[in-house]
């Protein structure tokens, strides 16, 4: 894990990621609104955690639930 190791310089690290799928119906802002919400509910969880945030056929992000 990225938070046990020592990075010379740096010191501690920890990493949040938002992962999301895509569409070729969806233009890339769609795709890249989604990702960054999967990012922030991932840092609003704690530290190291990855959430995905999946594709809705209806586009509706408000309405969307992470998986985690």
């Amino acid at each position: 894990m990225i938070e046990n190791e020592a990075i010379p310089t740096v010191g501690k690290v920890t990493i949040s990621i938002g992962l999301t799928d895509t569409s070729s119906h969806e233009s890339i802002l769609q795709i890249i609104e989604r990702a960054d919400q999967a990012f922030y509910e991932a840092k609003r969880q704690g530290r190291n955690k990855v959430v995905v945030w999946p594709y809705q056929q209806d586009g509706k992000i408000d309405d969307l639930k992470p998986n985690m």
